[in-house]
């Protein structure tokens, strides 16, 4: 059954999952908003959804996905809250902000935490959701169903479990970017091409991940067959241990769920 799906803002993300759901025909007709109405304008042209200017021009909407930075919610919230029925659904893929104030600040109570990732660009991102216990069983399933058709989707049981996989899987792209860029820049700065430096590391992450997804083996077991004893991967390996590099990888990504309680604290 299709129902009515309002995108409030069409930046990045946002333009992302509308463009996702369109290309798999996903069983919503689109409504899009954004403060720049030419954003939203241009992406209803590609997805033959419909623009509005106005928050107060949503009606009818059964599935309001919010798709603002956090640090921009309350301001959304007042203008919103006014314009809803109380019956909506309401998806937030925002970090940081808890179910609890979403529903507070909003007046309504069927709620959905969501946390995308980038490479739902190309069908092949993870989907985080958290369900209130308000959303129904049919409700659930429609929409994990929609993010399915084009991406992996996870649903987690605890809230706190989504603002910790949120390091990993919402932040992880990041990491893994700039694992690559570090490789390619010492690469550069030792003679190789720097169009060849890309294509092999970018090729070699590929590679990898597809024989992670693949082999069905763990990633022990994986690094095992790389690392021939005496080798030169074990002496990489070995530097990567000497410094602590399980630690690095702790602590960075318990930065990023310690600045999300932050900004959560803020707002």
């Amino acid at each position: 059954m299709q129902k009515n799906l309002a995108i409030l803002g069409t930046g990045k993300m946002g333009r992302t999952l509308a463009l996702g759901l369109n290309r798999v025909h996903a069983p919503f007709k689109f409504f899009l908003y954004n403060p720049t109405s030419e954003k939203a304008e241009k992406l209803a042209d590609e997805i033959q959804g419909t623009a509005v200017t106005a928050l107060d021009q949503l009606a009818y909407i059964d599935v309001i996905l919010i798709a603002c930075r956090p640090q921009q919610f309350n301001q959304l919230a007042f203008e919103l809250r006014p314009v809803l029925k109380g019956d909506e659904l309401i998806v937030s893929i925002m970090a940081a902000i808890p179910t609890e104030t979403l529903a507070q600040k909003l007046g309504v109570s069927k709620i959905v935490r969501m946390m995308p990732n980038t490479p739902n660009k190309i069908g092949l991102g993870v989907n985080l959701f958290y369900f209130s216990p308000t959303v129904s069983l049919p409700e659930r399933t429609h929409l994990l169903n929609s993010f399915a058709l084009f991406s992996s989707v996870f649903t987690l049981e605890k809230e706190d479990y989504l603002d910790i996989c949120t390091a990993f899987t919402g932040c992880g792209p990041a990491l893994v970017f700039e694992w690559a860029r570090l490789m390619m820049e010492i690469m550069i700065r030792q003679g190789i091409n720097p169009n060849d430096a890309h294509k092999m590391v970018a090729k070699t992450f590929l590679g990898a991940s597809t024989l992670l997804m693949s082999e069905g083996k763990s990633p022990l077991e994986l690094r095992q067959e790389v690392a021939s004893k005496g080798g030169v991967t074990v002496e990489a390996l070995k530097v990567f241990s000497d410094s602590k590099m399980e630690q690095i990888i702790e602590k960075a990504t318990h930065q990023a769920y310690l600045r999300g309680k932050e900004l959560q604290e803020n707002l």
